[in-house]
């Protein structure tokens, strides 16, 4: 179970595994830890343009999470890539921005 405190986690274009060749401490190994989140809701922004071996790490992160029930909300940017809220200033940008934050802030007022 997450601590207390911790109310919504929210992660943008993440990495969720080590990538081939890194080493990395076992203990990070956010997919196999979701069944562990209970209610924690989690906030994941996902783009569409992502590198195949990063966008892999996201898709079994997603299915962990769908598998375990864990409070997934899934916000896509299907044209974005990774660094899309610094680079890319689109309409669909913005949208997956404001969904994003107004999300975490549901959660957290």
């Amino acid at each position: 179970m997450p601590p207390g405190w911790l109310r919504c986690a929210a992660v943008t274009y993440p990495l969720f595994a080590p990538l081939p060749g890194w080493t990395v401490d076992p203990r990070f190994r956010p997919t196999e830890a979701v069944d562990m989140a209970g209610a924690l809701p989690i906030v994941l922004t996902r783009v569409g343009r992502e590198r195949p071996p990063v966008a892999d790490t996201v898709e079994a992160f997603v299915a962990a999470a769908r598998t375990c029930e864990a409070r997934l909300d899934v916000v896509d940017v299907p044209h974005g890539r990774h660094g899309f809220d610094m680079i890319d200033h689109t309409d669909e940008s913005r949208k997956a921005i404001e969904h994003a934050f107004g999300a975490v802030l549901a959660e957290l007022t």
